[in-house]
C-alpha cells in the first residue's frame, strides 16, 4: 500500500489531460536540498544543479521571482531580504510517476476539512490607485508597455492543506499544478502555463493571455468566445507576449535555428 509522504515531498500534477499532459509526478525524500536566499548565490545554485542533472538526478522545486533579478545586468544592485529562497529544489534519485487514468489514493489523510479566515489586502485602496498612476506614467514615457501589476490576497488558514489543495484543483482544471511541502513552508500553485519545456536542443513555451468568463450556456459560451476574439486589447497582449517570449529565446538560441 503506497504511503503518501509528510515532508519534503514535490507533486507535479496535470488536470486537464491532453497528448503533452498525461504524467504527473511524486518526489519524496531528498538526496539533497539545494537553495539560496542571497542575489549573489544565485547562479552558483544553477551550476550545482547542473552537476546533479548530469550525473542522472532529478531535480524538483521551485525558482521564485525574484531570481531572475540576478540574470539582469541593471538590477544586479538590488538588494533583496525575502526571508523566502529564491530557489528551492530537493535532488531524487527518480520519481513516481503516474498517468492521469490511474486512480490513486494520494493523501492518505482524510480529513480534509479546513477553515480561511481573516482575509485581506495586503495595500490599501489608496496605494492601489497611486501605483496604477505610476505605471500609466511609465507607459507615457515610454519606459515600459505592459506591466503584470498584482498584489497580495492574504488569511489565516487552519486545518486539511491537502484537502484544501483538492478543492483548489476541483475549481481550476489546469495543467500545471503543484503541492511543495518541506518542513518549514508548503506550497501549491495551479497554472495553465507552460513556462518552458526544454526537450534536448528543444524549447517550447505556451504563455496564455486574454480571458472571459464562462457563460451560463453553451450558447453564452460561443458568443464570449467571439466577444475576446475580437477584442483589440486582448489581441494586443497576445502580440506582445509572443514578441517578448521571442525576444527572450532569442537571448539563449543559436543565430538561424
Amino acid at each position: 500500500m503506497f504511503k503518501f509522504p509528510k515532508n519534503n515531498f514535490v507533486l507535479l500534477e496535470t488536470n486537464r489531460f491532453d497528448r503533452d499532459n498525461c504524467r504527473s509526478y511524486l518526489f519524496s525524500n531528498p538526496h539533497k536540498i539545494i537553495s539560496c536566499y542571497r542575489l549573489e548565490d544565485v547562479k552558483d545554485a544553477f551550476f550545482e544543479l547542473e552537476d546533479f542533472l548530469s550525473k542522472g538526478y532529478y531535480a524538483a522545486g521551485f525558482i521564485s521571482y525574484e531570481a531572475g533579478f540576478s540574470f539582469e545586468e541593471n538590477l544586479k544592485g538590488l538588494r533583496l531580504d525575502p526571508g523566502f529562497p529564491l530557489i528551492w529544489f530537493g535532488i531524487y534519485k527518480k520519481p513516481i510517476i503516474f498517468r492521469h487514468r490511474e486512480k490513486i489514493d494520494l493523501f492518505t489523510n482524510k480529513n480534509s476539512t479546513y477553515s480561511i479566515n481573516n482575509l485581506q489586502f495586503n495595500i490599501s485602496r489608496k496605494k492601489y490607485i497611486d501605483n496604477i498612476k505610476k505605471i500609466k506614467n511609465f507607459i507615457k514615457r515610454g519606459d515600459t508597455y505592459q506591466v503584470n501589476y498584482t498584489f497580495k490576497y492574504k488569511f489565516n488558514f487552519s486545518g486539511s492543506l491537502p484537502g484544501f489543495y483538492e478543492d483548489l484543483k476541483s475549481k481550476q482544471s489546469v495543467s500545471y499544478s503543484s503541492h511543495i511541502k518541506t518542513s518549514e513552508f508548503s506550497i501549491l500553485s495551479l497554472s495553465p502555463e507552460l513556462f518552458f519545456r526544454k526537450n534536448k536542443s528543444l524549447m517550447e513555451v505556451r504563455p496564455m493571455k486574454g480571458t472571459i468568463d464562462r457563460g451560463r450556456d453553451a450558447d453564452q459560451d460561443r458568443r464570449n468566445i467571439e466577444i475576446l476574439s475580437q477584442s483589440l486589447k486582448d489581441r494586443s497582449e497576445n502580440v506582445m507576449i509572443v514578441d517578448l517570449l521571442r525576444n527572450d529565446l532569442g537571448r539563449i538560441s543559436r543565430a538561424g535555428t
